[in-house]
């Protein structure tokens, strides 16, 4: 609507004049309802009319295209349907059948009307976390629908583990931010007349871009209207378990009650107490307002309101704990949570309505405060605390005001200003531990992602405020030492750290010399006096090759050089006569040291944070607007069966952070460009990428299918066959024998271990044993370009996380390697179809004392290769069979257990396992190793220096070919 369209009329009442009146244009007017939605409203026409009415708009059949069924309710049935008209993916809400298998028409006129309200009343509420409705409508087989926006991602009781765990970059609060989106929603819903009833965790659906809805009106209420709805609870069954309408046994917390007319009345656990007694004239805004409290309840203590770790309750036992008094204490759960957020809890979830949070756009403004580090209306107020709270946001500034009170103030000004100078002095304590909270909290801020945006600028406005106090804390520290010089400053006794970063740090210096050595060298041809002359020209030979990897490693060293000997530094002492003034100056130094870790100018963390940041608020447009039309041919190409056979169909949509790099035309398949890992790579004169120190990861686009994992040796015309091979194996090892099908989702995987080079972009080391620039046995020198190594399970899923990736399963693991294939090795039954494409433990590696080679051949490499040095196979991939190990995601197995297996990941979750799987043979490995099933097991914390990381990723938003 447009504003020239408004008006200045007073703003109507709760519900229209007149049954037959039309709702009001505004869109801050009240929710109106059709007259015939609800047979029970006074001058009601019949419901037939309304469907008549509705049947006359009935789509084309062939507008809308059954996917699949998404969820079953007491009312209805969600499924996913594909929109031929617009191209795309919605979700539509059918009215389920009766008993008797009858129609929407047959059905029970009261289930129609508050089928029809629900559709009504959410398709206006029109804001930005509500679900919008684009149709109500009959179909020609008679079934009333509507459609809505197809919601994808995750509900709020996931979200509240993965805060828990701080899995996938969820923390506390960030999923505090979340929770004040549900706030401005629902207070939206309240200003147009409704009231939820049923607000929950798994009733508010969180994107993958952040985006937040809350879900499921189909208990809503439109104040003002007739309750069309028989809200008296059925009697609680016999025991605790609750019988479902699906035939089963459920006793969980979240499961909802049911009216004595079989509809859903809501979810016990976060129900309000004057919900729980049936006191329908009570329900208003005040009950959402304490439902949201109880879902804050839920994040702050890690449990369902009302329950008890390790026991199950039905809803009726949840039901009478909630009348009889409220749950435990915060406090008592989680003593760490902070007091404010203790006090937004209580008031929202006070029992008595007046007591409560009069609006939900208070109870908003109360978290929004706490998360802007304002004074919280709900913990404490007044003047004295606002000046804490206005200190620690104005340090500076806060240091002159004081010095100019102090000296015009007297009297009960004096009184008065000393009691805030005490305050203050609290608020700069606790500014200390915000510091050090600060600095540890940076590296929870991952993965970089738009979601992610909002976190890092609060994180950012908080760490600003607090650096800006650097300044003042250095010069206390030096006053501090300049009041205590006679106390002696020495060298601690060095402990193993020491020497350790000692010896480190003589080592990088070394290699930086040799270095920069080279690299002048090559320049001005004069060999330094204490060089020998073949020394000298075996340099200068390194240098011209290695030139550009070289001019990338000395600035690198050089930082890496002041890091270790800042790190050095941190080792001296001063000594004390006393031990508060001993506790005073360690408080001081590390106050400075905190505050400077946040400020240095490279790797400081709020320079750190601000790249991040910038880097995931432009992710939108640097891979997909920028790219556009690279993506509009990719998706036309893979989901034409013409174009890519191997897709069969697959239809995708623009995948965030990757962009298309073509489709391979020997391997058919389509590979793109990780942007956050590295510069794009690009193709050498034979048409192949050429990995260079700073190219990012290039991602195969796999396609779904089936696989057959294992192997089996009794049946030659079987799949998976394995057959020994005379002086290679000795046969099947019982842990192979692990024979499961698998249907596996499309899924991307890397078409090359991830190089030296990658891992130092996105973690700032590099952790390889044999690492860029060092040389072994006269070999030439290593680059960034060969794969990193020594790198644990742990630090592989944390790192790749932060990133959008992840580790492969066993399964999609397999699938790549096999390329379709159901042979012992991908190319063939025996080890020499795949010795073109593998690096293993040959005459090279027995020449360097890393293996005995058990067959005559040399593939010239006695470390690991370069990752696009080795041919690739059938399906593109370079290096999965040799070169270096390379992690799974699941949980080890010794055999494959009924039922374990995800569908479309295929990961395999055993009931116990104390080891991580991990698959491909490595450049010290014998060929019995190389085959496609071979599998091996490392504790998650375990390193080797043949042990590395190949990356994948899920593909998001995407329907399997039809």
């Amino acid at each position: 609507m447009n504003s020239e369209q408004r008006t200045d009329a007073p703003e109507p009442g709760p519900v229209p004049g007149s049954p037959r009146e039309r709702p009001a244009r505004d869109p801050d007017a009240p929710v109106s309802l059709d007259s015939g939605s609800s047979p029970e409203r006074p001058g009601s026409k019949p419901l037939s009319a309304t469907l008549e009415r509705l049947e006359a708009h009935t789509p084309d059949e062939a507008r809308y295209e059954l996917e699949g069924e998404i969820a079953r309710g007491g009312m209805g049935i969600i499924q996913r349907v594909w929109d031929g008209d617009l191209r795309r993916s919605i979700a539509r809400k059918i009215l389920g059948k009766d008993a008797k298998g009858s129609d929407s028409r047959k059905s029970d006129p009261r289930t129609i009307g508050r089928f029809l309200e629900e559709a009504q009343v959410t398709a206006q509420l029109e804001h930005p976390g509500i679900v919008p409705v684009h149709e109500l409508g009959v179909d020609k087989k008679g079934t009333l629908y509507f459609t809505m926006r197809m919601v994808r991602g995750e509900d709020l009781h996931r979200i509240f583990e993965h805060a828990r765990t701080g899995q996938h970059g969820w923390s506390q609060t960030r999923t505090l931010h979340v929770l004040l989106k549900v706030c401005e929603a629902m207070a939206f819903a309240h200003k147009k007349g409704v009231i939820h009833r049923d607000l929950k965790p798994s009733n508010v659906m969180v994107g993958r871009f952040g985006e937040t809805y809350v879900m499921d009106w189909g208990l809503a209420r439109v104040l003002g209207e007739r309750e069309g709805k028989d809200l008296r609870f059925q009697a609680a069954p016999p025991s605790n378990d609750v019988r479902t309408d699906r035939g089963g046994l459920e006793r969980t917390p979240d499961s909802p009650l049911l009216t004595r007319d079989g509809d859903v009345v809501g979810t016990p656990a976060y129900m309000s107490p004057e919900q729980a007694r049936g006191e329908l004239a009570r329900l208003g805004p005040a009950t959402d307002v304490y439902a949201l409290g109880a879902m804050l309840y839920h994040l702050l203590s890690g449990r369902v309101p009302y329950t008890e770790p390790g026991r199950k309750l039905g809803p009726h036992s949840i039901l009478s704990r909630v009348m009889d008094g409220p749950p435990p204490r915060i406090e008592t759960l989680a003593p760490a949570t902070p007091p404010e957020l203790v006090a937004i809890c209580d008031k929202a979830m006070a029992r008595e309505l007046e007591r409560r949070y009069a609006t939900m756009l208070e109870l908003a403004e109360d978290l929004r405060a706490y998360l802007e580090m304002r004074v919280v209306r709900a913990y404490r107020t007044g003047p004295v605390v606002e000046l804490a709270k206005w200190v620690r946001r104005n340090r500076l500034s806060a240091a002159s005001l004081a010095a100019l009170v102090l000296a015009v103030a007297g009297g009960g000004l004096s009184v008065a200003w000393q009691q805030s100078v005490r305050a203050a002095e609290e608020s700069l304590r606790r500014d200390e531990l915000l510091a050090e909270s600060l600095v540890a909290s940076a590296e929870q801020l991952w993965p970089i992602h738009p979601s992610r945006v909002a976190d890092m600028e609060a994180w950012l406005t908080s760490a600003r405020a607090i650096a800006a106090g650097l300044p003042q804390a250095r010069v206390e520290l030096e006053v501090f030492e300049r009041a205590h010089a006679s106390a002696v400053r020495e060298e601690e006794p060095l402990p193993l750290a020491v020497q350790s970063a000692t010896f480190e740090l003589a080592s990088l210096e070394a290699r930086l010399e040799v270095f920069t050595r080279s690299l002048r060298g090559l320049v001005t041809r004069e060999r330094p006096s204490e060089t020998r002359e073949d020394q000298f020209l075996n340099e200068l030979a390194f240098a011209a090759i290695n030139r550009a990897v070289l001019e990338i490693e000395v600035p690198d060293l050089e930082r890496l050089i002041e890091r270790r000997k800042d790190d050095l530094a941190a080792f001296r002492s001063w000594h004390y006569g006393n031990a508060s003034s001993a506790r005073e100056h360690e408080r001081l130094t590390r106050r400075v040291e905190h505050l400077a870790s946040l400020t240095r100018p490279q790797d400081g963390a709020i320079a750190r944070i601000e790249v991040r940041r910038t880097t995931a608020a432009s992710l939108e447009e640097t891979s997909l607007a920028q790219h556009a039309k690279e993506w509009e041919e990719a998706c036309a190409s893979i989901a034409d069966p013409a174009r890519c056979p191997p897709y069969a169909g697959l239809r995708i949509e623009p995948q965030l952070g990757l962009v298309p790099l073509g489709q391979d035309q020997r391997t058919k398949l389509w590979e793109f460009w990780h942007v956050l890992t590295g510069a794009r790579p690009e193709r050498g004169s034979d048409g192949n990428f050429v990995i260079g120190p700073e190219t990012g990861i290039v991602l195969v686009l796999v396609p779904g299918g089936a696989v057959t994992l294992g192997s089996q040796d009794e049946d030659p015309a079987g799949p998976n066959y394995f057959a020994a091979e005379e002086g290679i194996d000795q046969g099947l090892r019982p842990v192979d024998r692990w024979i499961a099908d698998v249907e596996l989702y499309s899924y991307f995987l890397s078409k090359y271990e991830l190089t030296q080079g990658q891992w130092l972009r996105m973690t700032g080391e590099n952790p390889s044993e044999h690492r860029a620039g060092m040389s072994f046995l006269g070999m030439a020198r290593l680059t960034r370009s060969h794969p990193v190594e020594s790198v644990s399970w742990t630090e592989a899923s944390e790192v790749l996380g932060h990133y959008g990736l992840e580790l492969p399963t066993e399964a999609q693991w397999e699938r790549a390697a096999r390329a379709g294939t159901q042979t012992k090795y991908a190319a063939g039954a025996t080890v020499d179809a795949i010795l073109d494409f593998a690096n293993f433990g040959d005459e090279s590696a027995e020449r360097a004392g890393f293996a005995e080679a058990l067959i005559p051949f040399d593939d010239g490499f006695a470390l690991h290769a370069p990752v696009d040095a080795l041919r690739q196979d059938a399906w593109g991939f370079h290096g999965l069979f040799g070169n270096v190990e390379e992690w799974c995601r699941d949980w080890y197995a010794s055999s494959c257990e009924r039922g374990r297996i995800q569908r479309g990941t295929g990961e395999h979750v055993p009931k116990s396992s104390q080891f991580k799987a991990y698959r491909g043979g490595g450049f010290r490995s014998t060929p019995d190793q190389l085959w496609v099933s071979s599998r091996h097991r490392r504790f998650p914390q375990s390193i080797d220096l043949d042990l590395g990381v190949r990356p994948g990723r899920a593909l998001l938003h995407h329907l399997r070919s039809r």
